[in-house]
């Protein structure tokens, strides 16, 4: 009995060995495989993170290039405009100078006009030209003593 005793204390001794053991791998298995899990989840949580940069990078290039586009064709349009302006405002000044001659021509015309009528038929009996020195004076804007205004 005193044999038994050991051989089944001996027996218990190595079932509570391999008992420990087995408790040591399967917490060393769980423990590779909980790695293995943080390992994957740090890579996707990697792999997302470098998805979402790439996006905020290609939104935020995409919003630069699409302003330094419109940058671009901001300042082309201001070049139009200014070509425009620039079109009319030759364009008025030319009017401006065509309206002024016509308008100093038909103050001419008028003044001559005038002068034909208020001198009467008299004037053309007695000189063979229509004028005579003081209506030039008048037609240059100079009063004279016989000029009538």
């Amino acid at each position: 009995m005193d044999k038994a005793k050991p051989a089944a204390a001996a027996r218990g001794k190595l079932e509570l060995e391999e008992a420990l053991l087995q408790i040591v791998h399967r917490r060393h298995h769980q423990s590779l495989r909980q790695r293995q899990r943080t390992e994957r989840a740090k890579k996707g949580a990697l792999g997302s993170a470098v998805r979402v940069a790439d996006l905020l990078v290609n939104t935020v290039d995409g919003g630069m290039q699409e302003l330094f586009v419109d940058e671009k064709r901001i300042e082309l349009e201001a070049r139009v405009l200014l070509g425009t302006i620039a079109w009319y405002r030759k364009q008025t000044d030319q009017w401006l100078a065509a309206t002024n001659a016509i308008s100093s021509d038909l103050k001419i015309c008028f003044k001559k006009q005038w002068i034909h009528l208020s001198r009467g038929l008299q004037h053309q009996e007695r000189d063979t030209s229509p004028f005579n020195e003081d209506d030039y004076k008048v037609l240059n804007h100079t009063p004279s003593q016989g000029a009538i205004m």
